[in-house]
């Protein structure tokens, strides 16, 4: 048996029973409650594909039992024939037969004559069998061609010692992963713990700072000296303890997250496989079927030295095996026809990989006659899909329709290409992998599909943004910009709002409207916008959300059926809080055409941006403290000490000053005093923010006139937030 053979029937041993499974389920389901139109479409989307499997194996007991089932399955969804009682117990039958069928192919069982089940079945249908079938009803079956001899029953791979390697199987590798990332989000809950210990220790040493000064007092009084001392020795025990419990469970916690993250990065690099171990049997496969069909064709392979990972590539897998049957049975012509035309008469394919801006891009070119624009426009229109945009909607715009379920331009489907299923199964193929599809006419004649995904299917980057009071995850790689405007910087063009941003004028929507979430209206009557720009391949656009959260890496989960129709969702992510945040695919974003959700408002009294004055020399200091003021919509101004300071407040409306103590020419003690005794100055709030942590110190500045004192150790973002607040 050649290589090619033995992985075509290894791959089928796998994915059959994922079909099995799923079709099973389905029919479980139906015999509680009528099946919900997603959950149908999905039961016969996965008989379809398990017919084409077959048929790549030359298995046509179990082709032709799936067909049949598809057939069942068909008449259900165009609601032909009702899926009742009898219907379900067929199909479950089916079902055990194609099990059976399967386990002979490997030696499992014994041969099994399926001609009795097929005759039920057709009886059922009412209709002869399909025309390509080649199994006599009542016939003996022969399980594999001539040249597919049927091979051992495989055992555990063993451990290739020579190369220092131990296969497999991959979904044990899956659920390692899995688990990686669950261990990567415990940790972080783990470092949080340890910050928590810390602001605890650093509570006791405050609580220690003022026992010793309150046992101060006791002693000139001679009072308590004894129980001072025990309490005195309990509080030190305990700030030593608390100190070294934060200390140690910081370590371990980053410890835990670089071994875990290095785990991750190390089976994610494990999964990625060259793109010939999935698609290297496709030359051998596009052969068969143009003979099946009588159709002279070749083809070109390009890319498969690449690598991506292999969960990706099998699920792309059957979309792109659909793609190539289609360009065979509806794009090639025949060979008069091409003769009439001037072309060879072998018509040409190309299945072409390659890495795109860091995503996989998949593209399947044919030379023939390339899409109808006007029997797709006609399509459309029967199906009420252009809403009377016939005449102003854009080819590009127009090929979006074909990807719709069930959209078709022939009158009569053939067995190969499915029974009007279409070409949905490669547009949700796409959305679920956080990808997109793309169909255009050859200039030089011809079909074209580009499908574009990321490569890994597990850790991904996103970007976490908040829409109302739910958050929501962006691939980083489909984030353009991000940017805070004022509302005045919202315009209007041709009826649509409007942002210039870098020199490009984007439209502008709110996210929240786009995800059709309630009470969604983006008021710009607030001081202040969160945009979002996206980008794609079609371009970049612009969205308004409620703030961002961060970077997070992780795993993106397919969230199952039915996802919205609309494919703004492609899945989800685990985040540390346990919640789950739901993944957006840019290209469908970007792709669809909804309502903006932003409302311009007329502001008779927009507030006024508070503006705080940072001191410091230090510019790391000054450049950490603006970024964190401005984050939270301040104005903020600079200067590098206490002189520089003074001549910005007389020059400058100053709401708030933020001041090191240590500066040169004027400390920040001096520049408090100086305010304070300048009728000018001195109603504005200074806050002392440095690293002098000695109490008299501390009482120094407060005495002079400070209205806060923070200390730099123990300086965190929201106490400095919420002082500002209290101050202004």
């Amino acid at each position: 048996m050649s290589d090619i053979q033995a992985r075509l029937i290894q791959a089928f041993q796998i994915e059959h029973r994922d079909y099995l499974a799923g079709i099973r389920v389905f029919l479980d389901a139906a015999v509680e409650a009528a099946p919900a139109p997603a959950a149908l479409e999905e039961a016969f989307r996965q008989a379809h594909s398990l017919k084409g499997a077959a048929r790549a194996v030359g298995l046509a007991p179990a082709e032709q039992l799936a067909d049949r089932l598809e057939t069942l399955l068909d008449r259900a969804r165009q609601q032909q024939t009702p899926l009742g009682a009898e219907a379900i117990q067929l199909a479950r039958a089916a079902l055990d037969m194609v099990e059976d069928v399967a386990s002979s192919l490997t030696g499992e069982a014994p041969p099994v004559d399926p001609a009795p089940m097929l005759a039920e079945l057709d009886r059922y249908l009412g209709a002869a069998p399909p025309r390509r079938s080649s199994l006599p009803v009542g016939a003996p079956v022969k399980l594999s061609r001539p040249n597919l001899p049927t091979p051992p029953v495989p055992g555990p791979a063993p451990a290739d010692s020579a190369a220092g390697t131990l296969r497999m199987e991959a979904v044990r590798l899956d659920r390692i992963l899995e688990t990686t990332g669950e261990l990567l989000t415990e940790s972080k809950r783990w470092e949080d713990s340890a910050r928590q210990v810390g602001a605890m220790a650093d509570g006791l040493r405050a609580i220690e700072e003022d026992w010793r000064e309150l046992r101060r007092i006791l002693s000139s009084h001679g009072a308590g000296t004894a129980v001072a001392e025990r309490l005195d020795r309990r509080l030190r025990s305990l700030t030593a303890a608390g100190r070294t419990l934060r200390r140690s469970g910081v370590q371990s916690a980053q410890t835990a997250r670089q071994l875990g993250g290095g785990l991750r990065d190390d089976l994610a690099d494990a999964r990625m496989v060259q793109v010939e171990a999935v698609f290297g049997t496709t030359r051998s496969l596009v052969r068969s079927t143009a003979s099946d069909l009588g159709v002279q064709a070749e083809i070109t392979v390009e890319g498969l030295g690449l690598r991506a990972d292999r969960l990706v590539l099998q699920r792309l897998k059957d979309p792109v095996l659909h793609l190539l049957r289609n360009a065979l049975s509806h794009g090639i012509e025949s060979a008069a026809e091409r003769r009439a035309k001037g072309k060879p008469e072998a018509g040409h394919l190309s299945l072409t990989f390659r890495m795109v801006a860091g995503r996989l891009e998949v593209c399947v070119a044919d030379d023939g006659r390339g899409f109808d624009l006007r029997a797709v426009r006609a399509a459309a229109e029967r199906r009420g899909l252009l809403s009377g945009r016939s005449d102003t909607i854009q080819e590009e715009e127009l090929l979006r329709l074909i990807f719709r379920p069930g959209f078709t331009t022939r009158a009569e489907v053939s067995d190969m290409a499915g029974r009007g299923m279409g070409l949905s199964v490669v547009w949700e193929a796409a959305l679920r992998l956080g990808g997109a599809v793309r169909a255009q006419n050859r200039p030089e004649g011809g079909a074209e599909f580009r499908i574009t995904v990321p490569v890994s299917g597990f850790a991904q980057t996103v970007l976490l943004a908040m829409v109302k009071d739910q958050i929501f995850g962006i691939p980083a790689d489909g984030v353009a910009r991000l940017h805070r405007i004022r509302p005045s910087a919202i315009e209007m063009l041709e009826g649509r709002p409007v942002v210039r941003l870098d020199g490009e004028v984007l439209p502008l929507s709110s996210l929240a409207s786009v995800l059709g979430m309630p009470g969604a209206q983006v008021q710009t009557s607030r001081s202040s916008v969160f945009i979002l720009v996206v980008r794609a391949e079609s371009g970049r656009a612009a969205f308004a959300c409620d703030g961002f959260v961060g970077l997070r890496q992780g795993l993106v989960r397919d969230l199952g059926h039915p996802l919205p129709t609309d494919g703004a969702v492609s899945g989800g992510m685990v985040l540390d809080d346990g919640r789950v945040a739901l993944v957006l695919n840019p290209y469908a974003l970007l792709g669809a055409d909804r309502r903006t959700g932003i409302t311009l408002v007329e502001r008779p009294e927009t507030p006024r941006t508070p503006v705080v004055l940072v001191v410091d020399d230090s510019l790391t200091t000054r450049t950490l403290e603006k970024s964190i003021l401005e984050a939270h919509g301040y104005q903020v101004l600079l200067a590098v000490d206490g002189m520089q300071a003074l001549q910005r407040l007389r020059s400058d409306r100053i709401d708030l000053v933020i001041a090191d103590v240590q500066m040169p020419h004027l400390d920040g003690f001096g520049l408090v005093e100086t305010m304070k005794q300048d009728p000018e100055l001195s109603s504005t709030p200074v806050i002392l923010v440095t690293s002098l942590a000695k109490r008299e110190d501390r009482q120094r500045g407060l005495a002079l006139g400070a209205d806060a004192y923070i200390v730099k150790q123990r300086f965190e973002q929201a106490e400095l937030l919420a002082t500002i607040r209290q101050l202004i």
